[in-house]
């Protein structure tokens, strides 16, 4: 009696089965015909909420369209993803670590210069050339670790590092004069040493770590944008020492100056990222800008030693600190893997203090190539 029973109902619950896979062959999706195009535009996805899609025939087809699986809105392989098969929403841990090739740029590392007499025809004309110090471009490495949530939400924690130094050696040429002006802060004073041989020692030191709190919408098939802001903690070392061997006159023959600054900053930055994939072949194009707002404590030591006597100047000093970044490039992403190339710069304003010879334009430009490897798990 029970085994026919229960055959029954298992005859009823195939029937059923076997109806509803039909009517769903017959009707994939629930079509929606709201009254304008302006209610579908306007239908967003927030933590998770469901939300409508424009299909090509100006229909909305209601669904999950959001991140977390494969849909209508992000099918596999299909335009929305920044990492390959997955969707751009996809949570899960996400790492990354990039090589970067920068060069060091500014006018405050001028330092003195070259005069020299020319002659032009009957004419007798004094040229002078600057003297500045190239740091040379240099390897520098990126890492970065985070979390990908369902709804859209990331955060991240991102660390730089780079270093540069450079060695130079000047001798005064034949009919010329090479002028090194020196600011001696504890004299408030400055005097242009007349110089005949100078050696130069320089480095720069980058320490950059940031804590990012960003949100990934989706804007169509193949784009998104990524707005992100949070902290940022700087340290920057710079180093600068001169060997000098003067042409004699009220002043030492021999200088020994040097200068070291140390840069704590902090503050708070923002910016956004934005990426266009090109069709489905996993190629996309991206750009990305950021500004921060630090403040910046410069602990600095001069130091002059020569046969006359030494003197060791030191002083702490707040300045503001704003930050400007921009990039762009070229990504390919595969399965979980994201391969993206291009270029960057960044100006920190009001960082440069290298040098004994102040200028009034101390900003401090890295700009140079990166290469990324990001993977998500």
């Amino acid at each position: 009696m029970f085994r026919k029973g229960g055959a029954c109902v298992l005859a009823l619950l195939c029937a059923i089965t076997c109806a509803g896979l039909l009517l769903a062959e017959e009707y994939p999706t629930t079509v929606l015909r709201p009254s304008s195009d302006d209610a579908i535009q306007s239908a967003g996805r927030w933590f998770g909420q469901p939300q409508l899609r424009l299909t090509s025939y100006g229909e909305a087809v209601a669904g999950d369209c959001g991140c977390g699986q494969a849909d209508g809105c992000c099918p596999q392989g299909g335009c929305g993803c920044a990492l390959g098969d997955c969707c751009a929403c996809d949570p899960g841990l996400v790492a990354f670590v990039e090589w970067t090739n920068w060069k060091v740029r500014s006018k405050a590392l001028t330092f003195g210069c070259l005069e020299r007499q020319i002659q032009i025809e009957q004419q007798t004309i004094t040229a002078l050339d600057s003297l500045s110090i190239s740091l040379p471009r240099r390897d520098g490495v990126r890492v970065g670790l985070g979390y990908r949530f369902p709804s859209c939400w990331d955060i991240i924690w991102i660390y730089t590092y780079y270093y540069t130094n450079d060695e130079t050696s000047i001798q005064r040429p034949m009919r010329s004069e090479l002028v090194m002006p020196v600011s001696l802060a504890w004299y408030g004073i400055q005097y242009p040493f007349s110089v005949e041989q100078l050696e130069a020692r320089t480095s720069f030191k980058y320490d950059v770590n940031d804590l990012e709190i960003g949100r990934r919408f989706i804007l169509g098939d193949c784009a998104n944008v990524r707005l992100f802001g949070g902290f940022r903690w700087a340290i920057l070392h710079q180093e600068a020492n001169f060997g000098i061997v003067t042409e004699g006159g009220d002043y030492p023959t021999v200088l020994d100056l040097a200068t070291r600054t140390r840069v704590d900053a902090y503050g708070l930055r923002m910016g956004a990222e934005g990426r266009w994939q090109l069709g489905g072949s996993g190629i996309s194009v991206f750009g990305r800008g950021a500004g921060s707002v630090l403040a910046g404590i410069f602990d600095t030591e001069a130091s002059m030693i020569s046969s006359g006597g030494s003197y060791i100047y030191r002083q702490q000093a707040t300045r503001a600190l704003p930050v400007l970044e921009a990039a762009a490039g070229v990504a390919w992403s595969c399965n979980n893997l994201d391969v993206s190339a291009g270029y960057e710069m960044a100006t920190w304003f009001n960082l440069a203090a290298m040098g004994f010879n102040p200028s009034p334009d101390n900003n401090v430009l890295l700009d140079g190539f990166f290469v990324r490897l990001a993977y998500r798990y």
